[in-house]
């Protein structure tokens, strides 16, 4: 059975449990209430309320005072749950780049072993494999050459 109230909540009702789905933000703020139901357990008195994946069905209890860690480490871990999709990365035109970047610029090579310099790269595609200076140099070397 479902109904609504005038709080614009959609409030259904299963096996004796209740379930609410709040179309208004102003109670969840994490994005990780998108992949959750929230049911509402027990009688009146003592309600517990349960957040079950919407991709596997596993239920887990939530509070104020419990956060979102534990239902986010769920969804890193939820095996129906959709995965982002990355991209493998094409190394050698990758290597290629980043050895037209070292020659137009004058980086030094060591340009590519700096940390936020790797964290760019992997933030941008997880599968990058970052390259070490000694392997950029020969690459570089071998880019002059093609350009001779």
């Amino acid at each position: 059975m479902e109904s609504t109230n005038d709080t614009n909540e959609v409030i259904v009702e299963i096996h004796g449990a209740v379930a609410s789905s709040s179309r208004s933000s102003s109670r969840r703020f994490s994005k990780v209430w998108e992949d959750f139901d929230i049911v509402k357990e027990g009688h009146t008195s003592s309600k517990k309320t349960k957040a079950i994946c919407k991709h596997c069905g596993k239920g887990y209890y939530v509070a104020s005072r419990l956060g979102v860690s534990h239902v986010q480490r769920h969804l890193e871990g939820c095996s129906k749950h959709p995965k982002e999709a990355h991209t493998q990365v094409d190394q050698h035109a990758y290597r290629e780049l980043v050895a037209s970047a070292i020659i137009e610029h004058g980086y030094s090579f060591t340009w590519v072993e700096h940390r936020r310099n790797r964290n760019i790269h992997a933030f941008l595609n997880k599968s990058v494999e970052t390259v070490s200076r000694n392997t950029i140099k020969a690459d570089c070397m071998k880019l002059h050459r093609k350009l001779k």
